[in-house]
């Protein structure tokens, strides 16, 4: 395997650990579920999922540096 293989392997491998860690947390998955009916704010999730604001904050950020979501203004 050549250098530009493996580091395209290595890339993969931490993008596949970055989601996987995302998704470790319960909350998460249930605002990716929530998201799933469309685009909302993080008051509105707060609200639905029974988070803080500052907490839904803090599991979006996480759900966003693994791309799984993205932020809209």
């Amino acid at each position: 395997m050549g250098d530009a293989d493996r580091a395209f392997k290595n890339a993969v491998y931490e993008q596949i650990a970055r989601v996987g860690k995302a998704l470790a947390h319960p909350r998460r998955i249930e605002l990716l579920d929530l998201l799933c009916q469309g685009p909302m704010s993080v008051e509105q999730l707060a609200n639905k999922s029974s988070l803080s604001v500052g907490s839904t904050s803090q599991h979006l950020q996480q759900l966003k540096e693994s791309q799984l979501v993205r932020a809209e203004r």
